[in-house]
């Protein structure tokens, strides 16, 4: 049959009919005119009778979009790496998102401190480095001051993709050891010497007439810049597992976005 063929892609189809559909009737008024109209036959039941029959397209078209909702969790939920369910079986996180909403918070704070700390070291050799020049004379330019790359969902996902024949061993304490195995992996500075001209202006007085002239007198001053980059993934996956991972992220940001 071609219902079965079209399978939820005709559902959703439905649904998102549905909301158009309980928009219209919003707009036009359609609902209040049935309930009144009901109201006029007879009485408060004659009233939720036509109101039924005046909006049984909508109230149709309400409860599939509901079924369509229910659906789509459930699809949203499977698709998720199995490490942000942190020990709940799918059932359990379909009934209660927000501790899965949890468990990817808690995971973004480990992948967050590793971030930190390997930044944290980077930053640390750069001031070594400095000792050797005049503060004057360096500049460290740090894109990450104030705030650490947007990639720990990415990072979370590519893990669990590295792990995806064997999902049972990911886990919170796993993923924090296999980050901090090489964590200058992250973070790394480049050194740079920049040359300036700078002008400076003199007074210089004639001996012989006293009087002072102003001289324009131009140098080049050299500056050692430190500037700090982020390296990305200290994952190597296959082109499979890649694909996977970036599946992963856009789910998690969906989930984290729009919830179940």
């Amino acid at each position: 049959m071609r219902e079965e063929k079209n399978g939820l892609s005709e559902t959703i189809q439905k649904g998102q009919a549905a909301a158009n559909t309980v928009r219209g009737a919003v707009k036009t008024g359609k609902a209040i005119a049935g309930a009144a109209k009901g109201a006029s036959v007879g009485g408060v039941a004659g009233a939720a009778i036509g109101l039924a029959w005046e909006n049984r397209k909508v109230i149709i078209a309400i409860i599939i979009g509901t079924i369509v909702l229910l659906l789509l969790s459930a699809v949203i939920i499977g698709m998720l790496p199995s490490l942000i369910f942190g020990g709940l079986n799918q059932s359990d996180a379909l009934n209660n998102p927000s501790a899965v909403t949890q468990n990817i918070e808690d995971l973004k704070v480990t992948v967050e401190m590793v971030l930190s700390e390997s930044l944290d070291g980077v930053l640390a050799k750069i001031e070594d480095d400095r000792e050797a020049y005049t503060e004057e004379s360096t500049l460290v330019v740090n894109p990450y001051s104030e705030k650490l790359p947007e990639q720990t969902l990415e990072l979370i996902s590519e893990y669990c993709a590295l792990h995806s024949e064997d999902p049972q061993s990911c886990s919170k304490n796993d993923l924090e050891a296999t980050l901090r195995e090489h964590p200058e992996e992250f973070f790394r500075f480049e050194k740079a010497e920049n040359e300036n001209s700078v002008q400076s202006e003199l007074e210089i007085v004639d001996s012989e007439t006293g009087e002072t002239q102003k001289q324009i007198v131009t140098h080049t001053d050299t500056q050692i810049v430190y500037t700090v980059y982020f390296n990305g993934s200290p994952f190597d996956l296959t082109e499979e597992q890649e694909a996977l991972a970036r599946d992963y992220a856009e789910n998690l940001k969906n989930f984290i976005e729009y919830g179940v």
